[in-house]
This record gives structure tokens, C-alpha cells and sequence, in this order.
């Protein structure tokens, strides 16, 4: 994996520049000399949320902010010192041959992990003392991929020590896996967009079976997306138990369909619930989700499968990577319901939107009549999102008004939802003026530097020639 000039990465060379002559300044403090400079981007989706875990497409950018290292190695001590420009984060140190504690969620975990990740991709022969010094400007806790990114940057910097050449997709794989067996969670795209996205054009992954090999697409001309932040925290703890909750519901609703078509033998993600039906796309499947019941029982649904035990049902459709979506069985009532019939409708009418999107977007030479087209799609997104997944919240559908009212075409939330952030769409022309209008909304927040930032569809990490 060569350098990229600096120049190439960012639109806004000068101020990213200074960003990296701070890392050489601490570098230089601590009387080093630096072997490389690795950054990796965020992730945004422009399109198609909470399909991607139910087999269906997405559409994502790698945003030009990014987490950005300095790597510099001197003989000593086998330790891997990390020291973070932004003193809210705490500098550490490790041995990088000792076993990996994850119970202690801190951002050094992170780091650990990219060793991980870089040692299951690579005969890593480490010796010395190596120190990352990192610097960054990726939101975080704004389901921007912050976490997966810092694991990229990471993993990068520690393949600096070896000379073999870097897989990008088997070193997202890595990373995703790392993810999931660490937090239980993850997903799969996220690693994918930060190490293999293309400048200027927005990647297309195509369901589960598919999502290694992506397409791409080249992005609508004189189009910047503006990501902005909800101003509401993020609980980690009440979005895996709410992502949770609405994976128990799809699974309902697939279990639905398919006992209502043929015998029930195991749960079938919905693309396959869809081929069973015969249906050629998601947009075949909305009339069957508008004849679901509303809501269902865990009873009610044990008996439509025909399972005896409420214990072996309960266990067998709702577990997943060895803990039960929804509780112990023990713990919660026969009587508790799922929503199902609204979660179906997001579902498959978000699919059948993200083909639409596509659609457009094959469409350039028409440039006005795709905008038009996307800026439905995204905008028919934001509402189906918080009506039929119920994953807004006040302050997202406020900035989404306000995005919309300072000139943006689209607005939608952002990621798992509740808080956050948004994105919204603009022509280039537009952003001096979005920009204004933002900042007094933002100001009357309380909140004086902005709570946004505008990207184009970004490079992917990688090192960097400065």
C-alpha cells in the first residue's frame, strides 16, 4: 500500500496540513523520528439504514475527516507507547506480547485490537519501542464509525513494520471479526468503506451474501454532504439493547412469513424469506408486510412455529453469537409483543429505496432529474425511519428541519439512530449560506464551534505523503 499525496486526500489541504504538523512538532518534542503517517476516514451512510444486518443493500462514503497517526519506532523496551494530541484522552502504554484485556472499554482498546487485526493479516516481527501519536477531527459517538476507524489506523500503523503487501479487504475482514467477537456487534460495511473507498465516488454493497465485493459509483457533481450533529449523547448500552430489540422484531417477521408459506425450520434472512414468495425485489414484499399483524406475542409466535417448550423457542429463534436478543427466558413474559408490521415496512421499502437511489445515480447525464430522484429516496428515508422503526428522536427531527430550511435538498438520520447525527445533502454553491444559517442554530444550542462538518466522498485510509 503506497503513500497518497496529501494534496489527492483532502479538499482543505492547508488545514489538514497544520493538523499534521502538530503530530511532527510532538514528534520532534519527543525527540523521534517518524516512520510514516497513516490516517483512516469515517463512515457515512447516505443511504439505506438497518438493512445492511438484514441482507438488503446500502450505500456509503468515507468522509474526508479522519483519524490521522504519526509512527516512530527507536531501539528499547517492547512496548507500544499511544499518546493522543486531545489531553482529554489519556496517554498509555503496553507490551504488545501480552493477552488483551477487553472488559476495559477505553480508547487504547482500540489500538489493541489494530494490533490484532494487523497480526491476523501479517507475520508481525515486532521489537522495540513503537509510539503512535494520534490526532483526529472524526466526531465520535456519532455513528460515524469513529471506533472502527481507530482500529483501522491502527492496524495500518503496526503493518508498517513488516514488508509484505496489505490486503485492504482481508484486513477489513479481520477488523470486523476483531469487532464482533470483542463486542459481540459490528458491522460488517464499516471496515470495508474506511479501507477501500474511492475519492469522489460512493461504494454500493449488495447484501450479505455480497458485501466483500462492492460497486462503485461516481457521485453527483457539485454535491457535498453535511453531516450534523443531534447534540444528543449516545448511550452504548441503551442503542445495543434497542438494536437488539428491533433484530428480535425482523427475526418475528421473517419467522411470519415464513410459517405462513411453509414449514418453519430455521430463520431465513429476508432476502431468502423474499425468494421464497418468488418476489424479484424488496418493493414485491411491501404488500405481504402491509398484511402482517401489527404486533405479535413471544406466545403467539411460539405457537404459529409450533415449538412445545417456550424455553426451546425462546433460546433457538432469539439467540444470537451466544446471548439471547432479548433477555433471559426466564426473565420475560409469554405476553411480551413485537412490533412487526411497521418494522417490515421500514425494512423492505428501504431496500426498494436504495435500488431507486442506485437507479439515479446511474442517471448522471440527467443530472437535475437524479437529484431529484435521491433527494425523494433520502428524504422518504428520515420519515420511514421514524415512524415505521421508531429510531429518531426530538433532536434529530430538528436538525433534519433545520437542514432542510438552511438549503439542504435531503436530510436523515444517521446510523442506529437516537441521537447522533444527521447528513444532509447541498449543492457546493449552497454551503457558505447552509453554513450561516447552521451556525445560528447551532448558536442558539449553546453550542459556539459548529456542530457540523462537510465532506465529499473521501479516499480510503492508507498512508500518507505529507
Amino acid at each position: 500500500m503506497s503513500a497518497t499525496k496529501i494534496e489527492y486526500v483532502y479538499s482543505d489541504v492547508e488545514t489538514n496540513q497544520q493538523r499534521y504538523t502538530l503530530l511532527q512538532q510532538k514528534v520532534d518534542q519527543l525527540n523521534l523520528t517518524i516512520k510514516t503517517f497513516v490516517r483512516t476516514p469515517g463512515r457515512i451512510n447516505i443511504i439505506a439504514e438497518h438493512t445492511d444486518y438484514n441482507g438488503y443493500q446500502t450505500a456509503s462514503i468515507a468522509t474526508e475527516t479522519d483519524i490521522s497517526v504519526a509512527v516512530a519506532h527507536q531501539e528499547g523496551e517492547n512496548i507500544v507507547r499511544i499518546i493522543n494530541l486531545d489531553e482529554k484522552y489519556e496517554n498509555s502504554s503496553f507490551q504488545y506480547n501480552n493477552d488483551i484485556d477487553s472488559t476495559i472499554i477505553a480508547w487504547p482498546l482500540y489500538v489493541k485490537l489494530g494490533l490484532l487485526a494487523a497480526r491476523s493479516t501479517s507475520n508481525l516481527d515486532l521489537s522495540g519501542t513503537i509510539t503512535l501519536i494520534f490526532s483526529s477531527n472524526l466526531p465520535v459517538q456519532a455513528n460515524l464509525a469513529a471506533s472502527t476507524s481507530l482500529i483501522c489506523a491502527s492496524a495500518l500503523a503496526f503493518l508498517t513494520f513488516q514488508t509484505e503487501i496489505i490486503n485492504p479487504k482481508l484486513l477489513a475482514k479481520s477488523v470486523f471479526d476483531i469487532e464482533k467477537s470483542t463486542f459481540k456487534t459490528a458491522n460488517p460495511n464499516d471496515a470495508k468503506v474506511i479501507l477501500t473507498s474511492q475519492k469522489g465516488k460512493i461504494q454500493i454493497f449488495k447484501g450479505v451474501e455480497n458485501q466483500i465485493e462492492s460497486e462503485f459509483l461516481e457521485f453527483i457533481p457539485g454535491v457535498v454532504c453535511a453531516c450534523l450533529s443531534s447534540l444528543t449523547t449516545q448511550n452504548r448500552r441503551v442503542l445495543t439493547d434497542f438494536k437488539n430489540l428491533r433484530t428480535a422484531e425482523i427475526i418475528a417477521v421473517s419467522c411470519i412469513l415464513t410459517a405462513q408459506k411453509t414449514d418453519f425450520h430455521s430463520i431465513l434472512p429476508l432476502p431468502s424469506t423474499q425468494a421464497l414468495y418468488g418476489k424479484f425485489g424488496p418493493s414485491g414484499m411491501l404488500c405481504l408486510a402491509q398484511e402482517l399483524p401489527e404486533k405479535i406475542s413471544l406466545k403467539e409466535l411460539q405457537n404459529l412455529l409450533k415449538f412445545e417448550s417456550f424455553e426451546s423457542f425462546f433460546d433457538q429463534i432469539f439467540t444470537q453469537n451466544g446471548q439471547n436478543l432479548l433477555g433471559e427466558s426466564g426473565k420475560i413474559s409469554e405476553n411480551f409483543t413485537l412490533s412487526v408490521r411497521p418494522r417490515a415496512l421500514h425494512v423492505f421499502s428501504e431496500a426498494y429505496r436504495a435500488i431507486q437511489f442506485q437507479k439515479a445515480l446511474s442517471c448522471l447525464d440527467t443530472p437535475e432529474w437524479a437529484l431529484t430522484q435521491i433527494s425523494e429516496q433520502i428524504n422518504d428515508s428520515q420519515e420511514s425511519l421514524k415512524t415505521h422503526f421508531e429510531c429518531s428522536c426530538f433532536q434529530l427531527d430538528e436538525v433534519v428541519k433545520a437542514a432542510r430550511a438552511a438549503g439542504a435538498f435531503c436530510a436523515h438520520l444517521c446510523g442506529v439512530g437516537l441521537g447522533g447525527n444527521a447528513i444532509a445533502l447541498l449543492h457546493v454553491q449552497d454551503a457558505e449560506n447552509f453554513m450561516g444559517q447552521m451556525d445560528e442554530f447551532y448558536a442558539a444550542k449553546d453550542l459556539k464551534q459548529g456542530g457540523y462538518f462537510m465532506t465529499g466522498c473521501g479516499e480510503c485510509g492508507g498512508y500518507l505523503d505529507v
